[in-house]
């Protein structure tokens, strides 16, 4: 129990380091994609407001035959009026920066073009950008690597377009994703050793404590059987010496009540220990351990003139901790037994899935429990307390079955049917 705590724990813990590391991871690189295209956009935008008041004829590469444009020539350091307002820290947007300018006349064919600031661009490779950005109809967006941005021309009444190259910017956005992913991965290793060293720490004071009222449980169940056997002792003397009597009968009963709570209870206590299931597993015919608890209940039965059948299939030979089975089937038919309605029946079924057994017990009850039938299952839960008294349950039967079905791996489930039936559902494997 304490490791399957520790798990829960550490699990718990690595699943809130996780969704933070997320959201972290996500803040960085969604942020850097918005500051990158905001700057990419800035950057066209300048390109543009540097090249708009330039007329056709000044712009460096202006021909008269727009179809075979020519080489542009260099531009001088005044050929470019300064767009009005204050600029100033601007230029840096374009320092080392891949870019070429174009304008188009009304018609949409090339005008001018100027690649003076292209690296590895020429002219024509500029123009088939160019044209491929104006014949997308949108006014931004990516073409074969550069970022465009397309306005009307402030001069000529045709258009304009900057491009800019982002073949070098596209691998440092890739280089933050994984420099952040590696990062995130190291920080999330770090903090699992972290945690798990923690986590021990934290729980130690509850496995302290588990582990006291564990050996209270032990050693108080050892404790009373000491007692119990005593005084069922003196009850057989005193019915040997002054006949037997009701008030003999009651204290068998009683005698008998509380060993099996008591033995239930040190049964618990063991599994809660964590013990491996397979200890002492060995192959045997569960149907016939089956039929033979079947029958040992039916008088029972009887006497509340209950209609017991049961039915186990041909070849339910299973791998499973025998004294653990014999007991998952004596605590299933004693519920039943004592919760079915006077005249009801109860249907016992044993079947074989897999390499392991299903075990399935109905019977007709005079009223369904409240609330969801699984809670039958939590230690000491009682629908109607004055009707367990009646019948001597302790409440704790069912959490022992569940306790061994469950330690072996299994499933099991309770399901109220139409017509005030219960039924029990155990699925066992093989051990």
């Amino acid at each position: 129990m304490t490791k399957e705590l520790q798990k829960k724990f550490i699990r718990s813990a690595m699943l809130a380091v996780t969704l933070l590391l997320v959201i972290f991871f996500s803040v960085i690189n969604i942020s850097n994609y918005y500051v990158s295209e905001r700057q990419i956009r800035q950057t066209l935008q300048r390109i543009l407001l540097e090249n708009a008041q330039m007329k056709p004829e000044e712009m460096p590469g202006a021909q008269d035959d727009v179809r075979e444009p020519e080489r542009a020539p260099e531009p001088k350091e005044d050929a470019r009026a300064k767009p009005p307002g204050d600029l100033r820290g601007e230029d840096e947007l374009l320092a080392g920066q891949s870019y070429c300018y174009i304008r188009f006349g009304a018609d949409g064919r090339v005008i001018s073009l100027d690649v003076s600031h292209a690296i590895s661009l020429t002219e024509e490779s500029a123009k088939e950008l160019a044209d491929s950005a104006a014949s997308s109809g949108r006014t931004s967006g990516r073409t074969d690597g550069y970022a465009y941005l397309i306005s009307p021309d402030r001069v000529g009444g045709g258009s304009e377009a900057a491009l800019l190259d982002l073949r070098g910017a596209g691998g440092t956005a890739v280089r933050i994703l994984i420099i952040s992913a590696a990062a995130g991965i190291l920080c999330w290793l770090l903090m699992l050793a972290l945690i798990v060293w923690l986590s021990g720490k934290a729980i130690r004071p509850i496995a302290e404590n588990i582990e006291r009222q564990k050996r209270f449980v032990t050693d108080a169940g050892h404790e009373i059987k000491t007692p119990l056997s005593i005084i069922r002792a003196n009850a057989d003397a005193l019915e040997l010496h002054e006949g037997g009597s009701r008030w003999l009968d009651n204290i068998r009963s009683q005698v008998d009540r509380l060993s099996s709570l008591t033995q239930n209870m040190l049964t618990l206590s063991r599994m809660d220990e964590g013990r491996d299931s397979r200890e002492a597993a060995e192959l045997f015919d569960a149907g016939k351990v089956f039929r033979e608890i079947c029958g040992s209940f039916r008088e029972a039965a009887e006497a509340r003139q209950v209609d017991l059948r049961e039915k186990a299939a041909e070849g339910t030979e299973i791998r499973f901790r025998r004294e653990e089975f014999e007991r998952l089937v004596n605590i299933f038919m004693e519920n039943a037994v004592k919760y079915a309605k006077t005249g009801g029946f109860i249907e016992a079924e044993l079947e074989s899935i897999g390499a392991g057994v299903r075990l399935t017990v109905r019977n007709s009850c005079d009223a369904l429990p409240e609330g969801e039938p699984d809670r039958l299952f939590d230690r000491f839960y009682r629908d109607d307390r004055s009707r367990t008294r009646a019948t001597g349950g302790s409440g704790i039967g069912l959490s022992v079955a569940r306790a061994i079905v469950l330690q072996a791996g299994g499933s099991i489930r309770a399901d109220c049917e139409e017509g005030d039936v219960i039924r029990f559902t155990a699925d066992i494997p093989a051990l």
